[in-house]
């Protein structure tokens, strides 16, 4: 895979917590078009958010797109038709998975030119 560029890059992120939420902060500081992010349903959150509430290690990916206008989808299943139509529709050509509860078919990973996992990066 050849890097697209700073301004050629689209990214998603896929995941939620304080290290994907850094991530995106980190590449908008670095001149990068905003990133969209990609999670389960907010009410799947929940659990995480309580249990976190008062942990410096927490952070909330739904304050961090309010604050920032970053666009979010929440969805079912990261390998589904609807979630793929969102990276094509959005143009994402980068893909990280941060935290993330899904592990990405081989039809997901063959969307980004690369032909196995060996060549993906998760980030946990």
């Amino acid at each position: 895979m050849i890097f697209p560029g700073v301004k050629n890059s689209r990214f998603a992120l896929i995941g939620s917590g304080k290290v994907l939420c850094y991530f995106a902060k980190e590449l908008i500081r670095l001149g990068f078009p905003k990133p969209i992010i990609i999670t389960w349903f907010k009410e799947k959150h929940k659990r995480d958010e309580k249990l976190l509430e008062n942990n410096i290690n927490f952070e909330s990916i739904f304050s961090l797109v309010r604050e920032l206008e970053i666009e979010i989808f929440e969805v079912d299943n990261i390998n589904c038709s609807s979630s793929i139509d969102i990276l094509k529709s959005n143009n994402v050509n980068i893909l990280f998975s941060i935290s993330s509860r899904w592990i990405f078919s081989s039809n997901l990973i063959k969307l980004f030119d690369c032909p196995d996992a060996s060549k993906t990066i998760h980030v946990i």
